[in-house]
């Protein structure tokens, strides 16, 4: 079946699977680090990301996708706002992302409820 006889879906869900396991892998000359570091990421209960320049997610890593119960590829491509539903250009997340693509740092934290609980 030849791409153009294929449904979006089908291509994207390919695409997303195919990223995932790009992902994974590592890479022949990366530094040995690199590998720890994801794993590292893995256990901690948070998440850590990086978005292009119209904010949406391009790559993330962390415990806090498992935790949160996100499934990481349908994520990709999602932009900060949708993420965190707000459209408030003053949101501490969508405040630190603007601040971070003109080459300001910013940090944020936020709470989220998980299974009733505030983590």
């Amino acid at each position: 079946m030849s791409d153009d006889e294929r449904s979006r879906e089908e291509l994207l869900a390919e695409i997303k699977a195919l990223r995932g396991r790009v992902v994974e892998l590592q890479l022949p000359g990366e530094d040995p680090g690199a590998q720890r570091v994801r794993e590292v990421l893995d256990q901690v209960p948070a998440i850590v990301w990086t978005t292009d320049l119209d904010l949406r997610l391009t790559w993330w890593r962390g415990g806090g996708i498992e935790i949160l119960g996100l499934d990481a590829e349908a994520q990709l491509g999602v932009t900060v706002y949708d993420f965190f539903a707000t459209t408030h250009p003053e949101h501490p997340a969508i405040h630190a992302h603007r601040a971070a693509v003109q080459g300001e740092s910013r940090d944020f934290e936020v709470q989220v409820e998980v299974e009733g609980r505030e983590r």
